[in-house]
């Protein structure tokens, strides 16, 4: 279920062949929990030790900050769940990340070498590593594509 940002504040009209103030302000279904939209989606590029084109995400109406390094091999994109949340859904329902991300190197990476993203908390943890997941930077310049999407869960 989700809900207008904007709430109408003038009354209904007796002609109930229109919609009303109140359909507009009515909490609308979706599908059901569990439906999935997308939040946004971004590119960037990793070069060694280095983020060397962190930007904002677009999509998400301004929910979704600026990607950045938090260790080695480990990058983080803070997601404004709350937010995001009471501006589109009725209360007692959130929302949960899931990320789909996709590398692309400029060379060969490493033998063994792997990635993975998922939530942490209210952001999409990004982890690039060894055959062993120990966090390592690329060896070689490489892309990340990342799609952000969001489930509806109850709170």
């Amino acid at each position: 279920m989700f809900k207008h940002k904007k709430t109408s504040g003038k009354a209904d009209t007796a002609d109930n062949t229109l919609v009303q103030p109140s359909d507009w302000n009515d909490d609308h279904v979706l599908g059901r929990v569990g439906a999935v939209i997308v939040v946004g989606s971004a590119n960037f590029i990793v070069n060694g030790a280095t983020l060397t084109f962190p930007i904002q995400f677009p999509g998400g109406g301004g929910y979704i900050g600026y990607a950045s390094r938090v260790a080695q091999g480990e990058y983080a994109v803070p997601v404004d769940i709350p937010t995001m949340a009471a501006d589109m859904l009725p209360s007692g329902y959130t929302f949960q990340l899931k990320a789909i991300l996709t590398v692309r190197s400029k060379g060969t990476l490493t033998s063994g070498y792997q990635w993975g993203a998922g939530q942490n908390g209210d952001s999409i943890q990004i982890m690039l590593g060894d055959s062993a997941w120990n966090p390592v930077n690329p060896n070689v310049e490489c892309y990340l594509d990342v799609l952000i999407l969001a489930a509806v869960i109850p709170a």
